[in-house]
């Protein structure tokens, strides 16, 4: 393979999906890379974890999962992408970059799922926090999804970093059908809330604020589709969507949804109060702007980078009095909520598509290889 032309081996690896836990979104990032047209078909991608807990204990299944992976290194990638986790994934990541350099392969650490500061502070000091800074450094190229934490990189590690955002296939965005905004007269606003089932994404705030809405007799429903297991949270949405006196209707479509581009297309609105301090590139929100949705948002650090400041309105995390006025905004007010969607199709069309961010993943690519053949 040459460094600066052919299109490099790539195995791309992650610890997905866990048994029984949410596949959504590392599912939709993993097959935007292995199907982008810019890769031409050379990525290939193996969960680092594919034992469960019947296979017995957990050295046992470490053993196992690290010699599944050790075979397909064997074979000779160019490249070994690593999509890390945050949490106890280091017990398999640190060894598995390893092994990757001992064999010659280019190795990249791709930081999804949110911020990285937060991760830092919660890890420093830790066994997790140091072997995960090891690997900081060791790395041939690393991949992160927030802006700002190419800085970061810089000043903690004195690395350079590849900002690559949770991208859309362009040929997705070209297909689908955007949401029509506004309602038309008699039609309820519908929000929609995408994501794990966490307190911190703000999900009772919008229960409560729901409440205020009905008794100003306000036409507005309220879909989520997700997962979580936070028991008392899944209690109380399942108490709001089983209320049948309510006039605001609370639908749960679970994560299991068919058709979930569509699914955002019958909604207006966008909603994630998140006050979660690793909050990044949610790809939820990329997903909701593609359709030209509208959205209310709570402030995050990284906010700005990824939704236009016409595109949303801003209110406090914690409030649901502000958030029902956001609400009545985007109702009293139906080219407001027009020209917001539009704005954030307009900004996933000039800065998420896959084939404007991918070549910059490609270079990285070359790079990491052309490194791992000089070890």
């Amino acid at each position: 393979m040459s460094a600066d032309s052919k299109m490099p081996r790539v195995l791309i690896a992650v610890g997905y999906p866990p048994p029984g836990r949410m596949q959504g979104t590392f599912g939709r990032i993993i097959q935007n890379l292995t199907t982008s047209p810019t890769f031409q078909g050379q990525v290939q991608f193996l969960p680092h974890r594919l034992s469960v807990p019947e296979d017995g204990g957990l050295a046992r299944r470490w053993v196992q999962d690290l010699s599944g992976l050790g075979r397909r290194l064997a074979g000779r990638p160019d490249v070994f992408h690593l999509i890390m986790n945050r949490g106890r994934a280091i017990l398999r990541e640190y060894p598995a970059v390893q092994l990757a350099r001992a064999l010659g392969v280019g190795t990249v650490l791709d930081l999804r799922a949110g911020a990285l500061r937060a991760t830092l502070q919660q890890q420093h000091g830790t066994l997790a926090g140091s072997a995960r800074e090891q690997l900081f450094r060791a790395a041939d190229e690393i991949v992160v999804e927030c802006r700002s934490d190419v800085a970061l990189i810089k000043e903690q590690f004195g690395r350079d970093a590849v900002y690559l955002p949770n991208t859309m296939p362009e040929a997705t965005f070209r297909r689908v059908v955007p949401a029509v905004l506004p309602p038309a007269p008699g039609e309820p606003l519908r929000l929609i809330y995408s994501g794990r089932y966490i307190r911190e994404k703000g999900i009772p705030v919008v229960l409560q604020a729901l409440d205020l809405l009905e008794q100003r007799g306000r036409a507005v429903e309220f879909h989520l589709t997700g997962a979580g297991t936070d028991r008392s949270l899944l209690d109380l949405i399942a108490r709001r969507v089983a209320n049948p006196g309510a006039k605001v209707r609370v639908v749960d479509h679970g994560w299991a949804v068919p058709d979930l581009l569509g699914l955002l297309r019958s909604a207006h609105v966008s909603v994630m109060l998140s006050s979660w301090p690793g909050e990044g590139h949610p790809n939820s929100l990329t997903e909701s702007m593609t359709l030209g949705l509208a959205s209310i948002l709570a402030d995050w650090a990284h906010r700005s980078t990824v939704i236009p400041a016409e595109g949303h309105l801003l209110v406090p995390a914690d409030s649901p009095e502000a958030f029902a006025a956001a609400v009545e905004h985007y109702l009293d007010d139906p080219a407001l909520l027009q020209r917001a969607g539009e704005a954030n199709r307009r900004f996933v069309e000039q800065n998420f598509l896959d084939t404007q961010c991918h070549p910059r993943l490609l270079e990285a690519w070359r790079r990491a290889g052309a490194r791992g053949r000089t070890r």
